[in-house]
């Protein structure tokens, strides 16, 4: 990633835009931004040819930003589900990527669903990909019949 691109992404993740969406979906972030978080995002812009200001045109459509915020509520409602015993991130807070993660996710079901299986492996969800990529689908077409 470059310097830019990490310039980029911290703006980005430190929007009032962002963080008002992070607000409506009732998560608590974390504020430090860290190694594991700049690689992983690093590859999903840089392989899945994802740009920031994508992601900020996709926020800034009133539509669009309710409908990440439904996805991402729906994204947190599974994951309690699956391991509750594994989820402190309400007490402790979220990873500033986690809600990227999910506006990415979003962005690639509406314009370049052919890409969602490479997401996952680029975030190194390399188990279950098939599972996860039929889980994002559904949630994504509650919002998007």
């Amino acid at each position: 990633m470059t310097d830019q691109q990490i310039d980029n992404y911290s703006i980005f993740v430190n929007s009032t835009i962002y963080n008002n969406m992070a607000n409506e979906t009732k998560i608590k972030i974390v504020e430090d931004i860290c190694d594991w978080e700049r690689e992983t995002v690093c590859r999903i812009i840089n392989n899945l040819n994802v740009t920031i200001e994508e992601l900020r045109n996709l926020l800034e459509n009133r539509n669009d930003y309710d409908k990440i915020i439904k996805y991402s509520i729906e994204v947190i409602k599974k994951v309690k589900e699956e391991k509750p015993q594994y989820f402190v991130p309400e007490a402790i807070g979220f990873l500033k990527c986690f809600l990227f993660f999910n506006i990415v996710e979003y962005y690639l079901l509406k314009n370049k669903p052919e890409k969602l299986v490479e997401y996952f492996k680029n975030r190194d969800i390399l188990h279950r990909i098939s599972e996860y990529e039929e889980e994002k689908r559904k949630i994504y077409n509650q919002f998007n019949p």
